[in-house]
């Protein structure tokens, strides 16, 4: 049975401390810094949420493995996409057996960089 988890602050920053460990300023997938202070504050330059990888809508899962700290901004322009621009920069998300991949295209669309995020509950 699956332990729902619920995404609040207290998760955001703790998935803060895995993602980027004690630094108060980080940079996005998308390029954009976001700072650890600045949780879900749309009035800063800086604001940042908790997105989940693969869109909850598409039946991706709220569990460490599918959620990234991201820019609200970078997470306004995602939405529910699997393909999507953020920052300018052309994004794809792969979904694999037991990991996502956030996928950064060029103009051609090739894929050019690849994030991976893991899915320890299946090894």
């Amino acid at each position: 049975m699956e332990t729902f988890m619920e995404v609040n602050k207290e998760t955001a920053l703790r998935l803060w401390v895995q993602q980027f460990g004690k630094k108060q300023k980080a940079v996005d997938f998308a390029g954009r810094e976001i700072a650890k202070a600045a949780y879900n504050d749309r009035n800063s330059d800086f604001g940042w949420n908790v997105d989940h990888i693969y869109p909850e809508s598409k039946g991706g899962k709220t569990a460490d493995y599918n959620l990234i700290c991201c820019h609200i901004l970078t997470n306004d322009e995602k939405a529910d996409k699997t393909s999507f621009t953020a920052n300018g920069k052309k994004f794809e998300i792969h979904k694999k057996q037991n990991h996502y991949e956030v996928v950064l295209c060029d103009a051609e669309q090739e894929e050019i960089d690849t994030v991976n995020f893991l899915d320890s509950a299946q090894g």
